[in-house]
């Protein structure tokens, strides 16, 4: 009875952890998803912003008559740039290394962007590479993310693989076992753990307790009660 309770207790608490684990590992496959959705619109995001920077550096070749018409000229493109810069700032954390090299190359375009001077089209140039360079390697670092998956992700993962192995060494344990005992079983011998139970006659004592002496050598982890009767 004891055994059943045990195995009982042991079949629920496997199922309650199961369970834990297929409720994590749905919810970092969702979360997966929705940053794969997101990596897709800041690779969108960055690609309007290169793209405005490429438009702005051929027409800063142009040879304007005044300001005016220069800014007239440019004014949509900055827009986009712009809208572009936003979207993809509202994205990037700051703390992370690779979103901050985006950022702060977004920051130098700002402060060139301001002084006609040093606003020329090789200067837009060589920071639209260097966007591109870091935007690559921003990318491929949140891919990489999404690739291995969230922490709590791979800890669900070993865990569920832990218990896959676990319980495959206890099935395996358990039958071999099984196959013990019921060898034990067949040949006559008691199984490991038994109780052998012996009842004599009083005049037999000196022959039971030679059987005393017997059995436990066949088997030193079997256990001999004798009772006598009259």
């Amino acid at each position: 009875m004891e055994g059943v309770s045990l195995g009982a207790v042991g079949a629920a608490l496997i199922a309650a952890i199961a369970s834990v684990i297929v409720l994590i590992l749905g919810k970092e496959a969702k979360t997966s998803e929705f940053r794969q959705e997101w990596i897709d619109s800041l690779r969108a995001e960055i690609s309007e912003y290169l793209s405005s920077l490429n438009t702005i550096s051929t027409h800063l070749l142009r040879s304007f008559k005044d300001a005016n018409e220069k800014i007239t000229d440019l004014a949509p493109f900055y827009t986009k740039v712009n809208s572009a810069a936003f979207m993809i700032r509202l994205r990037l954390n700051s703390r992370e290394v690779e979103s901050k090299s985006v950022l702060d190359l977004m920051d130098k375009y700002e402060r060139l962007s301001k002084d006609d001077k040093t606003f020329t089209s090789s200067a837009v140039d060589q920071l639209e590479n260097e966007m591109l360079a870091a935007s690559q390697v921003l990318l491929k670092a949140e891919w990489k993310r999404v690739k291995d998956g969230e922490i709590t992700f791979r800890i669900a993962k070993w865990a569920s693989i832990a218990l896959t192995v676990g319980l495959i060494v206890l099935v395996l344990a358990a039958a071999a076992l099984d196959l013990i005992r019921g060898r034990a079983s067949r040949s006559g011998t008691p199984a490991p753990g038994a109780v052998v139970q012996l009842q004599i006659n009083a005049a037999q004592v000196p022959s039971s307790a030679q059987h005393a002496k017997i059995i436990p050598m066949i088997n030193p982890q079997v256990t001999l009660r004798v009772t006598t009767q009259p």
